[in-house]
Order: structure tokens, then C-alpha cells, then sequence
């Protein structure tokens, strides 16, 4: 019986590390033949953002107003452990300048590799698209045609086409 015991202890062992070690990996596409898209709704404007640029999503995040003439920036909130900046989606594309009133933002995606989140008000939900089909940066969906958003270029040039 300890013989036994003895053969299986690092055959658990193995399992568990490359168990854990899976976790600890960036996550990869499955085949590689999708791509994925979170859709939403700002300002009242339906949109899809690309899963590959969003490093979680949170519903009804605490945000710290911060005192700004700036309509675009919400304010700051704790995510994973970092202070991030927090910015209206709808805004950066352009909504505030166009009177649009400020809905409430229950939603806010951080983006990947940076130190700031998008808000939003409404998450539809998510869609898979053959890989190339949005190359032109349009998801059809239920026979509606959605602009793709590129968060980084947003954040950066406050331009969402990519």
C-alpha cells in the first residue's frame, strides 16, 4: 500500500503544478478562428469592444469624484489593488460636447495594460465574430451594423476608430 502511495505522490504533484501554472498564464484563444466582443451601450450609442483589450469588468464600481473641468473624467476607483482613472465612455466619444445628459455609469471596464477604466451604462452582453469579419471595425449583430471601439487609441489620441 506505501508502495502505491509512493508512485501516485508526485504524479499529484505534477498535476497540481501544471494545474496551477495554467492559471498563472495569459489566457490564449481557443483556435484562434473567433474573436470576441463585449457590446454596450453609452450615451444611449451601442457600441463592441474587443474582450482582448478589457482586463475585467465591474458593475456598480465605487468611484472618488475627482474636480475636474474635464466632462470626460469620472473620478478614480481601486482596482486589484491599483488606483485607476476613470473615464465616460460616452464622453470621450464626443457625447458631453454634443449636450448629451450624463446617464448613470454602471459599468466600467479596465483596460488591459493601463491604468484606467472606461464607464458605461448598460452591458448587452457578448458576441463571438469569425476572426477578420470586424476588419472593416464593424460587428453585425441581430442585423445592426456596431462600431468597434479601440480603447487604447481612445485613451491616448481620445479618437475610439482604429
Amino acid at each position: 500500500m506505501t508502495g502505491e502511495r509512493d508512485g501516485i505522490a508526485p504524479r499529484v504533484f505534477s498535476m497540481r503544478a501544471a494545474f496551477d501554472a495554467a492559471f498563472a498564464e495569459e489566457s490564449r484563444e481557443v483556435a484562434g478562428d473567433h474573436e470576441d466582443f463585449l457590446t454596450v451601450r453609452a450615451r444611449g450609442e451601442r457600441l463592441a469592444i474587443r474582450l482582448r483589450e478589457v482586463a475585467s469588468l465591474h458593475a456598480d464600481l465605487r468611484v472618488t469624484p475627482l474636480p475636474s473641468e474635464d466632462p470626460r473624467v469620472v473620478g478614480v476607483a481601486a482596482i486589484r489593488s491599483r488606483v485607476v482613472a476613470v473615464f465616460d465612455l460616452g464622453a470621450l466619444l464626443g457625447a458631453a460636447a454634443a449636450g448629451a445628459a450624463p446617464a448613470r455609469l454602471r459599468w466600467a471596464a479596465l483596460v488591459r495594460d493601463r491604468d484606467s477604466a472606461v464607464a458605461f451604462e448598460t452591458l448587452e452582453g457578448h458576441v463571438r465574430q469569425p476572426a477578420g469579419s470586424a476588419a472593416d471595425e464593424i460587428v453585425e449583430l441581430e442585423g445592426a451594423r456596431i462600431p468597434v471601439l479601440a480603447l487604447s487609441r481612445l485613451l491616448t489620441t481620445g479618437r475610439g476608430d482604429t
